[in-house]
Protein backbone atom coordinates (compact mmCIF):
# COMPACT_ATOMS: atom_id res chain seq x y z
CA UNK A 1 0.00 0.00 0.00
CA UNK A 2 1.10 3.37 -0.94
CA UNK A 3 1.97 6.13 1.36
CA UNK A 4 -1.04 7.87 -0.06
CA UNK A 5 -3.78 5.10 -0.33
CA UNK A 6 -2.65 5.15 2.92
CA UNK A 7 -3.10 8.24 3.87
CA UNK A 8 -6.65 8.34 2.47
CA UNK A 9 -7.97 5.13 4.46
CA UNK A 10 -6.67 7.08 7.53
CA UNK A 11 -8.60 10.04 6.24
CA UNK A 12 -11.94 8.27 5.89
CA UNK A 13 -11.53 6.05 9.13
CA UNK A 14 -11.22 9.53 10.75
CA UNK A 15 -14.56 10.66 9.25
CA UNK A 16 -16.24 7.56 9.44
CA UNK A 17 -16.54 6.05 6.09
CA UNK A 18 -19.36 3.14 6.40
CA UNK A 19 -17.63 1.17 3.52
CA UNK A 20 -16.36 -1.43 5.10
CA UNK A 21 -20.02 -3.03 6.23
CA UNK A 22 -20.74 -3.56 2.66
CA UNK A 23 -17.46 -5.92 2.07
CA UNK A 24 -17.74 -9.43 1.75
CA UNK A 25 -16.13 -11.08 4.63
CA UNK A 26 -12.51 -11.63 3.32
CA UNK A 27 -12.08 -8.41 2.56
CA UNK A 28 -13.51 -7.29 5.79
CA UNK A 29 -11.12 -9.38 7.26
CA UNK A 30 -8.28 -7.95 5.77
CA UNK A 31 -9.24 -4.08 5.53
CA UNK A 32 -10.44 -4.45 9.18
CA UNK A 33 -6.73 -5.16 9.83
CA UNK A 34 -5.19 -2.49 8.08
CA UNK A 35 -7.79 -0.34 9.53
CA UNK A 36 -6.58 -1.27 13.45
CA UNK A 37 -3.55 -0.66 12.48
CA UNK A 38 -4.58 2.63 10.63
CA UNK A 39 -6.51 3.70 14.25
CA UNK A 40 -3.40 5.53 14.91
CA UNK A 41 -2.64 7.32 11.79
CA UNK A 42 -4.55 10.31 12.85
CA UNK A 43 -3.33 13.64 13.02
CA UNK A 44 -0.69 12.23 16.18
CA UNK A 45 1.05 9.68 13.93
CA UNK A 46 1.22 6.32 14.98
CA UNK A 47 -0.55 5.07 18.44
CA UNK A 48 1.87 5.68 21.21
CA UNK A 49 3.05 9.33 20.17
CA UNK A 50 2.04 12.34 21.01
CA UNK A 51 -1.10 14.03 18.87
CA UNK A 52 0.35 15.79 15.41
CA UNK A 53 2.03 19.32 16.78
CA UNK A 54 0.44 22.42 15.68
CA UNK A 55 3.39 25.02 14.26
CA UNK A 56 3.05 28.14 16.33
CA UNK A 57 2.26 31.53 14.24
CA UNK A 58 4.79 33.87 13.17
CA UNK A 59 3.84 37.56 12.26
CA UNK A 60 7.23 38.72 11.22
CA UNK A 61 11.14 37.31 10.18
CA UNK A 62 12.50 38.69 13.02
CA UNK A 63 15.56 36.04 14.14
CA UNK A 64 16.63 35.40 10.35
CA UNK A 65 19.21 37.30 8.91
CA UNK A 66 20.21 36.12 5.90
CA UNK A 67 19.29 33.24 3.84
CA UNK A 68 19.41 31.26 0.78
CA UNK A 69 16.03 29.87 -1.83
CA UNK A 70 16.11 27.35 -4.22
CA UNK A 71 13.10 26.85 -6.01
CA UNK A 72 12.63 24.34 -9.23
CA UNK A 73 9.77 24.19 -11.50
CA UNK A 74 9.43 21.15 -13.59
CA UNK A 75 7.51 20.32 -16.10
CA UNK A 76 7.46 17.17 -18.05
CA UNK A 77 4.41 17.04 -21.09
CA UNK A 78 3.04 13.87 -22.53
CA UNK A 79 5.43 12.76 -25.44
CA UNK A 80 7.53 15.71 -25.28
CA UNK A 81 11.22 17.23 -23.61
CA UNK A 82 10.86 18.46 -19.42
CA UNK A 83 11.19 22.19 -19.13
CA UNK A 84 12.73 22.75 -15.80
CA UNK A 85 12.94 26.75 -14.57
CA UNK A 86 15.41 26.96 -11.60
CA UNK A 87 15.36 30.37 -9.49
CA UNK A 88 18.66 30.86 -6.77
CA UNK A 89 18.08 33.76 -4.29
CA UNK A 90 20.10 34.68 -1.78
CA UNK A 91 19.59 38.16 0.62
CA UNK A 92 20.85 40.34 3.92
CA UNK A 93 18.87 41.87 5.50
CA UNK A 94 21.34 44.68 7.21
CA UNK A 95 22.27 46.44 4.62
CA UNK A 96 19.52 44.50 2.62
CA UNK A 97 21.08 43.30 -0.50
CA UNK A 98 20.01 40.49 -2.96
CA UNK A 99 21.07 38.48 -5.54
CA UNK A 100 18.29 36.74 -7.70
CA UNK A 101 19.45 34.23 -10.74
CA UNK A 102 17.05 32.33 -12.73
CA UNK A 103 17.85 29.78 -15.60
CA UNK A 104 15.58 28.22 -18.13
CA UNK A 105 17.63 25.20 -20.94
CA UNK A 106 17.71 28.33 -23.04
CA UNK A 107 19.36 31.26 -21.12
CA UNK A 108 20.00 32.50 -17.54
CA UNK A 109 19.16 36.06 -16.19
CA UNK A 110 20.43 37.83 -13.10
CA UNK A 111 19.28 40.62 -11.02
CA UNK A 112 21.61 42.05 -8.25
CA UNK A 113 20.26 44.52 -5.93
CA UNK A 114 22.64 46.64 -3.68
CA UNK A 115 22.11 50.02 -1.64
CA UNK A 116 18.82 50.74 -3.79
CA UNK A 117 20.27 49.87 -6.76
CA UNK A 118 19.21 46.68 -9.08
CA UNK A 119 21.44 45.70 -12.12
CA UNK A 120 19.95 43.00 -14.60
CA UNK A 121 23.04 41.25 -16.06
CA UNK A 122 22.54 38.47 -19.06
CA UNK A 123 25.27 37.26 -21.59
CA UNK A 124 28.07 39.10 -19.53
CA UNK A 125 26.37 42.40 -19.80
CA UNK A 126 25.09 44.17 -16.46
CA UNK A 127 22.79 47.00 -16.92
CA UNK A 128 20.90 49.06 -13.74
CA UNK A 129 16.83 49.05 -13.63
CA UNK A 130 13.99 51.17 -12.58
CA UNK A 131 13.56 51.54 -8.61
CA UNK A 132 10.28 50.34 -9.32
CA UNK A 133 12.11 46.47 -9.67
CA UNK A 134 13.73 46.75 -6.18
CA UNK A 135 12.49 43.49 -3.67
CA UNK A 136 11.87 43.61 0.41
CA UNK A 137 13.88 41.00 2.47
CA UNK A 138 12.17 37.85 3.08
CA UNK A 139 9.73 38.32 0.21
CA UNK A 140 10.50 34.62 -0.70
CA UNK A 141 9.78 33.02 2.68
CA UNK A 142 6.54 31.28 3.25
CA UNK A 143 6.37 32.71 6.69
CA UNK A 144 3.74 30.38 8.87
CA UNK A 145 0.98 33.63 9.88
CA UNK A 146 -2.43 33.70 10.93
CA UNK A 147 -3.93 33.63 7.39
CA UNK A 148 -1.83 30.16 6.10
CA UNK A 149 -2.56 28.58 9.64
CA UNK A 150 -5.64 28.83 9.23
CA UNK A 151 -6.16 27.83 5.53
CA UNK A 152 -3.85 24.53 6.63
CA UNK A 153 -5.75 23.70 9.49
CA UNK A 154 -9.05 23.26 6.92
CA UNK A 155 -6.73 20.74 5.02
CA UNK A 156 -6.29 16.84 5.24
CA UNK A 157 -3.05 16.49 6.28
CA UNK A 158 -0.73 13.98 8.37
CA UNK A 159 1.88 14.45 10.48
CA UNK A 160 4.83 12.65 9.94
CA UNK A 161 7.47 13.01 12.51
CA UNK A 162 10.36 15.37 13.20
CA UNK A 163 13.34 15.82 10.68
CA UNK A 164 15.58 18.29 10.15
CA UNK A 165 16.11 20.08 6.84
CA UNK A 166 18.40 22.22 5.52
CA UNK A 167 19.91 22.30 9.15
CA UNK A 168 16.64 23.17 10.50
CA UNK A 169 14.36 20.89 12.77
CA UNK A 170 11.42 20.94 11.45
CA UNK A 171 7.70 19.34 11.37
CA UNK A 172 6.84 17.43 8.47
CA UNK A 173 3.59 17.24 7.06
CA UNK A 174 1.86 15.43 4.08
CA UNK A 175 -1.42 16.85 2.11
CA UNK A 176 -3.98 15.68 0.38
CA UNK A 177 -5.26 17.99 -2.59
CA UNK A 178 -4.71 21.28 -1.12
CA UNK A 179 -5.95 24.39 -2.89
CA UNK A 180 -4.21 26.02 -6.25
CA UNK A 181 -1.51 28.26 -5.42
CA UNK A 182 -1.58 27.72 -1.43
CA UNK A 183 1.76 26.39 -1.08
CA UNK A 184 2.97 27.06 -5.04
CA UNK A 185 2.09 27.94 -8.60
CA UNK A 186 -0.05 25.90 -9.63
CA UNK A 187 -3.32 26.21 -12.03
CA UNK A 188 -6.61 25.64 -10.56
CA UNK A 189 -7.11 22.87 -13.56
CA UNK A 190 -4.50 20.93 -11.96
CA UNK A 191 -5.54 17.73 -10.67
CA UNK A 192 -3.44 14.74 -8.19
CA UNK A 193 -2.14 17.34 -6.17
CA UNK A 194 0.01 16.03 -3.28
CA UNK A 195 2.58 18.36 -1.55
CA UNK A 196 5.01 17.78 1.48
CA UNK A 197 5.61 20.42 3.66
CA UNK A 198 8.28 20.76 6.50
CA UNK A 199 7.64 23.35 8.81
CA UNK A 200 10.49 25.15 10.64
CA UNK A 201 10.28 23.83 14.44
CA UNK A 202 13.26 26.23 16.41
CA UNK A 203 12.91 28.66 19.12
CA UNK A 204 15.49 31.32 18.22
CA UNK A 205 13.62 31.07 14.40
CA UNK A 206 10.32 32.21 13.39
CA UNK A 207 7.83 29.51 11.88
CA UNK A 208 8.02 29.14 8.16
CA UNK A 209 8.11 26.69 5.61
CA UNK A 210 11.50 25.45 5.34
CA UNK A 211 10.70 22.75 2.44
CA UNK A 212 7.83 22.60 0.11
CA UNK A 213 7.58 19.70 -2.27
CA UNK A 214 4.68 19.44 -4.36
CA UNK A 215 3.72 16.87 -7.98
CA UNK A 216 0.35 17.40 -9.78
CA UNK A 217 -0.88 16.31 -13.27
CA UNK A 218 -3.00 17.85 -16.01
CA UNK A 219 -5.18 16.56 -18.23
CA UNK A 220 -7.06 19.15 -20.26
CA UNK A 221 -7.55 19.22 -24.05
CA UNK A 222 -4.35 21.70 -24.55
CA UNK A 223 -1.97 20.40 -21.98
CA UNK A 224 -1.38 16.91 -20.29
CA UNK A 225 1.88 15.58 -18.23
CA UNK A 226 2.97 16.26 -14.87
CA UNK A 227 4.53 18.95 -12.75
CA UNK A 228 6.91 19.38 -9.75
CA UNK A 229 7.38 21.93 -7.47
CA UNK A 230 9.95 22.21 -5.16
CA UNK A 231 11.21 25.02 -2.70
CA UNK A 232 13.92 25.13 0.01
CA UNK A 233 15.23 27.39 2.51
CA UNK A 234 19.07 26.95 3.44
CA UNK A 235 21.73 28.44 4.68
CA UNK A 236 19.47 30.57 7.16
CA UNK A 237 21.58 33.13 9.35
CA UNK A 238 24.96 32.17 7.34
CA UNK A 239 27.42 35.05 7.30
CA UNK A 240 28.01 36.04 3.49
CA UNK A 241 28.36 39.21 1.03
CA UNK A 242 26.83 40.29 -2.05
CA UNK A 243 28.53 42.96 -4.04
CA UNK A 244 27.52 44.84 -7.59
CA UNK A 245 28.37 43.14 -10.46
CA UNK A 246 31.77 43.49 -11.40
CA UNK A 247 32.51 46.67 -13.98
CA UNK A 248 28.53 47.56 -14.05
CA UNK A 249 28.20 50.82 -14.10
CA UNK A 250 27.18 52.77 -11.18
CA UNK A 251 23.30 54.09 -10.02
CA UNK A 252 21.97 55.75 -12.94
CA UNK A 253 22.21 59.50 -12.25
CA UNK A 254 18.73 61.28 -11.07
CA UNK A 255 19.47 64.69 -11.68
CA UNK A 256 18.93 65.35 -15.52
CA UNK A 257 16.70 68.87 -15.33
CA UNK A 258 14.07 69.74 -17.52
CA UNK A 259 13.77 72.57 -19.25
CA UNK A 260 12.74 75.02 -17.35
CA UNK A 261 12.53 74.04 -14.08
CA UNK A 262 12.30 70.27 -12.26
CA UNK A 263 14.05 67.26 -12.47
CA UNK A 264 13.12 63.89 -13.96
CA UNK A 265 14.55 60.30 -12.82
CA UNK A 266 15.90 58.61 -15.96
CA UNK A 267 17.45 54.70 -15.50
CA UNK A 268 18.25 53.60 -18.70
CA UNK A 269 15.60 55.37 -20.78
CA UNK A 270 14.37 58.68 -21.71
CA UNK A 271 11.99 61.67 -21.81
CA UNK A 272 10.40 63.71 -24.00
CA UNK A 273 8.61 67.12 -23.75
CA UNK A 274 8.45 70.89 -25.23
CA UNK A 275 9.65 74.05 -24.39
CA UNK A 276 8.34 77.56 -25.62
CA UNK A 277 11.53 78.60 -26.08
CA UNK A 278 14.25 78.43 -28.82
CA UNK A 279 16.58 75.43 -29.67
CA UNK A 280 18.97 78.20 -28.91
CA UNK A 281 17.90 79.41 -25.08
CA UNK A 282 17.18 75.72 -24.47
CA UNK A 283 21.05 74.20 -25.45
CA UNK A 284 22.27 77.44 -23.54
CA UNK A 285 20.57 76.23 -20.49
CA UNK A 286 21.52 72.69 -20.59
CA UNK A 287 25.17 73.27 -21.46
CA UNK A 288 25.19 75.59 -18.38
CA UNK A 289 23.04 73.30 -15.78
CA UNK A 290 24.35 69.70 -16.89
CA UNK A 291 28.21 71.11 -16.50
CA UNK A 292 27.07 72.16 -12.80
CA UNK A 293 25.48 69.06 -11.99
CA UNK A 294 29.05 66.93 -13.13
CA UNK A 295 28.26 66.38 -16.55
CA UNK A 296 30.96 66.26 -19.29
CA UNK A 297 30.05 67.64 -22.88
CA UNK A 298 31.15 64.94 -25.45
CA UNK A 299 30.53 67.23 -28.62
CA UNK A 300 27.68 68.70 -29.56
CA UNK A 301 26.12 69.45 -33.64
CA UNK A 302 23.55 71.74 -34.71
CA UNK A 303 21.49 71.52 -37.98
CA UNK A 304 19.13 73.09 -39.30
CA UNK A 305 18.64 75.01 -36.07
CA UNK A 306 18.22 71.44 -34.05
CA UNK A 307 20.97 70.71 -31.73
CA UNK A 308 22.41 67.48 -30.15
CA UNK A 309 24.28 67.25 -27.49
CA UNK A 310 26.40 64.54 -25.81
CA UNK A 311 27.49 64.34 -22.21
CA UNK A 312 28.92 61.63 -19.88
CA UNK A 313 28.72 61.08 -16.21
CA UNK A 314 29.55 58.14 -14.07
CA UNK A 315 29.66 55.36 -16.87
CA UNK A 316 26.50 56.74 -18.53
CA UNK A 317 25.84 58.36 -21.56
CA UNK A 318 23.48 61.49 -21.91
CA UNK A 319 21.76 62.43 -25.60
CA UNK A 320 19.77 65.63 -26.14
CA UNK A 321 18.14 66.44 -29.37
CA UNK A 322 16.73 69.67 -29.35
CA UNK A 323 14.49 70.13 -32.50
CA UNK A 324 12.79 73.28 -33.66
CA UNK A 325 9.10 73.66 -33.51
CA UNK A 326 6.49 76.26 -34.80
CA UNK A 327 5.94 77.34 -30.91
CA UNK A 328 9.24 76.80 -29.23
CA UNK A 329 11.16 73.36 -29.67
CA UNK A 330 10.87 69.70 -28.31
CA UNK A 331 13.10 68.03 -26.39
CA UNK A 332 14.13 65.02 -26.26
CA UNK A 333 16.93 62.85 -23.35
CA UNK A 334 17.43 59.47 -23.88
CA UNK A 335 20.02 57.98 -21.19
CA UNK A 336 22.24 54.52 -21.45
CA UNK A 337 25.23 52.78 -19.60
CA UNK A 338 28.41 53.43 -21.84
Amino acid sequence: MSREQFAVMCLKNKRGDSTMWRMSPIVYIVTLSLILLSLACSLGGLEGEEPAPIPSISDSLDGINSYRVRIVLRWMPEGGPPETTKTEIEATRNPFTQRVTMATEEETHEWIQVAGTVWHCMNGTCSPQSQEVTSTFGEEIPLWDARLADAFDELNFLYLGEETVNGIRTFHYFVLSPPSGLFGPLREDATDIQTDVWIANEETLPTFAVRIVISWKLAVESEQGEGEYSLDIYDVNAPFTIEPPEGAPAAAPEDIPLYPAGTQPLLGGGVSFSAQESPVTVADFYRTELVALGWALESEEELSGAFTQLWSKAGWQLRLTISPEEDGCSVAIDMKPR
